[in-house]
């Protein structure tokens, strides 16, 4: 007996759960499919809300999660970098950019690059520290996102 499509991003996301509980190997495509869910359900897709938008967080995470597991480090930036948005909480919008700050690292990205989501994330994460109040941690970021935007110019060698 097949599984009824879920109404809501509720159930889709309850229905990834179950599914990732019976076979933890599906977990990448499990919460795909509530992203998808929302992508397609206009409802879901138009919805702004809180409870939507930690689910479709939290499914962007576990797939993120799951390329971490097979050490695709570039994809799970790939993927933390759409839901990032969804977070409105500064402590967890700081915890986000850190970890993708640790794949960056991890990553075979080229160096121009890994200089390229340096700098992104770096503005991602002195927003967030400002929105904390933690102007210390966001002029760092502010030092680390203007090294990494140096580095990314074309220089001419001197004759």
């Amino acid at each position: 007996m097949s599984k009824e499509a879920p109404k809501n991003i509720v159930e889709a996301y309850k229905n990834a759960a179950q599914e990732v509980e019976k076979n933890p190997k599906s977990r990448g495509v499990e919460y795909g499919k509530v992203v998808d869910f929302c992508d397609n359900d206009e409802a879901c897709h138009l919805e702004n809300s809180l409870k939507r938008n930690m689910l479709l967080f939290w499914s962007y995470d576990n797939m993120a999660e799951d390329e971490v597991c097979h050490k695709k480090f570039a994809q799970a930036i790939e993927i933390w970098q759409k839901a990032k948005d969804l977070l409105k909480s500064p402590e967890m919008r700081v915890e986000l950019g850190q970890k993708m700050l640790d794949m960056v690292d991890k990553s075979k990205m080229s160096i121009p690059e890994k200089t390229k989501e340096i700098a992104e994330i770096c503005r991602y994460l002195q927003q967030a520290y400002k929105d904390l109040g933690d102007m210390e941690n966001a002029r760092k970021m502010e030092h680390l996102e203007k090294s990494a935007t140096n580095l990314m110019k074309p220089r001419r060698l001197k004759d």
